[in-house]
């Protein structure tokens, strides 16, 4: 934060409509490493980000526009496109955060509630470590605490889950989306 923001804490018409940087340092410090693979260090933090702008009753950052397009907008071209080296980490960060959006307007926000809640209740020699570990067990998670199998999900995100997540996912033995997330947005 720059010198003297301090100040637009205690403007409370600052801190309910247009402290997103402010929201974004906080979520800084609920982020937890093990769901904080390579390429959504600055994205998940927005996770709180948007909770907040919610709870103040503000319009959505991803229904703002960059280059005459909203994040969804931008978001669902990616999701839809057949280009076979289309990468999740390639695209900008408020694209890749409608991801986790995504998952909260099929699920609420009670799926992060148990997400945060498992990871923290994981034994130190269960978390994972690697990127790739880190993805599957957000895959794993997920699927298993929404109670489907996320795995065509994350695959049109192109998050980069493996074939042993895949096959983790598979075991759990879920229903396919009754509504598929991929398509979500707000209105």
């Amino acid at each position: 934060m720059p010198f003297g923001a301090g100040k637009d804490l205690v403007n409370l018409e600052y801190v309910t409509t247009k402290a997103w940087g402010y929201w974004h340092e906080l979520g800084h410090e609920y982020q937890q490493s093990a769901w904080t693979w390579g390429d959504v260090g600055e994205v998940t933090v927005n996770i709180f980000s948007l909770y907040i702008q919610e709870q103040f009753g503000n319009p959505s950052e991803l229904l703002k526009e960059k280059n005459g397009k909203t994040y969804y907008e931008r978001a669902f071209e990616f999701l839809n496109s057949e280009d076979p080296d289309k990468r999740y980490g390639k695209i900008d960060h408020y694209d890749r955060l409608v991801l986790f959006k995504q998952l909260q307007l099929a699920y609420g926000w009670e799926l992060y509630t148990s997400i945060f809640t498992a990871y923290r209740e994981l034994p130190k020699e269960d978390l994972p470590r690697t990127n790739q570990e880190q993805i599957d067990a957000f895959a794993v998670m997920a699927s298993r605490l929404a109670g489907e199998d996320l795995t065509l999900f994350f695959t049109k995100w192109a998050v980069g889950l493996s074939d042993a997540g895949k096959d983790r996912i598979r075991a759990l033995q879920l229903p396919q989306p009754e509504v598929e997330p991929w398509t979500l947005q707000e209105t």
